[in-house]
């Protein structure tokens, strides 16, 4: 898996997503969760397209769901 690729998967995933994406949807293929490791890499991913400012990522509350925008369509 490789990182990159990744973060350009979940950016590619993010702006076709009509309202936040939920961080669940980028760890299911089908009707399985990803291999660990894969998750782990899309984690990685979300941190740095935060970090560089591609995307947002929030929580509604403690546990909740992670929901990611472009950082101009998080609601406030």
């Amino acid at each position: 898996v490789n990182l990159k690729q990744r973060m350009a998967e979940v950016l590619r995933r993010v702006r076709a997503h009509f309202g936040p994406l939920p961080f669940s949807l980028l760890v299911i293929r089908g009707e399985e969760r990803l291999p660990r490791l894969e998750v782990l890499v899309t984690f990685l991913a979300v941190l740095e397209l935060m970090r560089q400012a591609e995307i947002s990522a929030w929580q509604a509350g403690p546990l909740g769901e992670i929901l990611l925008t472009l950082p101009d369509c998080r609601p406030e």
